[in-house]
């Protein structure tokens, strides 16, 4: 595996998660009809960009914390872990408050996610953030971030002891207890810390890969490009977005995202290996016309996760609900065009986490 190879399948995986950016400004948004939803799929789809977003998470701490930072003592590489796991978990509870508060005194504000804690009930949310018992929408996902971290160091060790058949155990037996007892943090850490196997063992993935003749990797590559593509257009059918038909409400449960289940492991994993393997072979193309945007929020995904919802309240405050696709389409270019450019900032680059 030659490092050009290498390096840009990083580079890939680096526009692919600024591409899960753009997706959850555009769904966190909820302006709709907007033409916008030809990438996003309005959150309905079976997979959304927050499977996509935890998966490469998980898969780049396998590999740089884990491949990478083998040669460091484990005891730096825990203090590495635990003290982000423990800055994430205090920009989940500032940014949590900040936004609940705007919902709650900010008036006429229109798409605001529903908070359903009692307004002004300070005493009730305040506990429930700091246990994690409660995430704004659109922070959600930090709250998770920061739980996997502050395993991470176990799940390190037992890389580098050559346990990775006893992580993937560990790992399917919590999420089967977390299925059973309603836990969220249980049943997605099993989209983080199986990827996490995967980025450790990366470079021996990519060379088993380089060594298998071509007919057996463009038999592998057209088969999983072809479940992704026929799973993808059945969910866009069975979608709430052409289909209100309640005959397949049990169907779609199987990838509901409240109680996550096996099938739908399985086809966030297939959805996101067809979704990077695209972007690996478009590279020259995203790299010279979209590289500009999904670069920075890829490199600076954290961040543009954390201060996007700035983007939301500016024009929540501005525009009120409309039915126009027009209107829409725009407001929602422009709150990735905001958050683009306070991810760029200097000041928010030294403050807010990467």
């Amino acid at each position: 595996m030659s490092i050009a190879k290498a390096t840009s399948r990083m580079l890939a995986l680096d526009y692919l998660r600024g591409f899960f950016i753009v997706v959850i400004v555009i769904d966190h948004l909820w302006r709709w009809p907007n033409l916008l939803v030809i990438f996003s799929g309005r959150g309905e789809l079976w997979i959304t960009a927050a499977e996509g977003f935890v998966i490469i998470s998980g898969l780049l701490i396998g590999y740089v914390r884990g491949y990478k930072n083998k040669a460091l003592p484990m005891k730096t590489v825990t203090k590495k872990l635990i003290g982000r796991s423990l800055l994430l978990y205090l920009w989940f509870v500032i940014m949590t408050f900040v936004y609940t508060a705007f919902v709650w005194y900010a008036p006429n504000v229109a798409a605001m996610p529903w908070i359903e804690i009692t307004k002004g009930d300070w005493n009730q949310l305040i506990p429930l953030v700091l246990k994690m018992q409660f995430a704004h929408e659109w922070i959600h996902f930090l709250y998770l971030y920061a739980i996997f971290l502050a395993i991470s160091p176990i799940v390190v060790w037992m890389l580098r002891k050559n346990l990775a058949w006893l992580t993937a155990a560990l790992s399917l037996a919590i999420f089967g207890l977390g299925y059973v007892w309603q836990i969220e943090w249980m049943q997605w850490q099993v989209l983080f810390f199986l990827p996490s196997i995967a980025g450790f063992y990366l470079s021996t993935i990519q060379k088993k890969w380089g060594e298998l003749d071509q007919k057996r990797r463009q038999l592998a590559i057209g088969g999983l490009w072809s479940v992704f593509a026929i799973t993808l257009i059945i969910s866009v059918i069975y979608s709430p977005l052409f289909n209100d038909n309640d005959s397949f409400d049990a169907f779609n449960a199987l990838f509901a995202k409240d109680q996550m289940t096996i099938w739908h492991v399985i086809m966030a994993f297939i959805w996101f290996t067809g979704i990077a393997m695209i972007f690996e072979y478009c590279l020259p193309f995203i790299k010279r016309w979209l590289g500009w945007l999904f670069e920075p929020f890829g490199t600076h995904s954290l961040t543009a996760y954390i201060i996007h919802g700035i983007a939301i309240t500016v024009f929540a405050l501005i525009v009120m609900d409309t039915t126009s696709i027009v209107i829409n389409t725009l407001i929602g270019l422009a709150c990735i065009m905001i958050t683009w450019g306070l991810v760029k900032s200097p000041i928010v680059q030294k403050f807010v986490p990467r």
